[in-house]
């Protein structure tokens, strides 16, 4: 599909998420075929579930959450460190 945009990417990652206790193996394969691998793997989260139902926003999701947790792993693996002025 980037090709056929004609679009100019430097990097390509993949994230999956609501992951459930690992990769499906079909999942894993199409992965090999396409020779790319996930930069993060976003757990399934309860919490998640429950904020959705409670309509809570999910920025309200507590640093403890897996998924939030997930998150910021994944941000320090892809965005540069910030400069922090003083």
């Amino acid at each position: 599909m980037l090709t056929e945009l004609k679009l100019s990417i430097n990097n390509v990652s993949i994230v999956i998420n609501f992951v459930a206790g690992g990769l499906d193996p079909l999942v894993s394969a199409e992965m090999a075929r396409l020779a790319i691998s996930p930069v993060a793997l976003i757990p399934q989260d309860e919490e998640i579930v429950r904020y959705d139902l409670e309509q809570k926003s999910l920025l309200e999701l507590p640093d403890t959450a897996l998924s939030v947790q997930a998150v910021n792993e994944l941000m320090e693996k892809v965005l540069p460190p910030s400069k922090v002025l003083t």
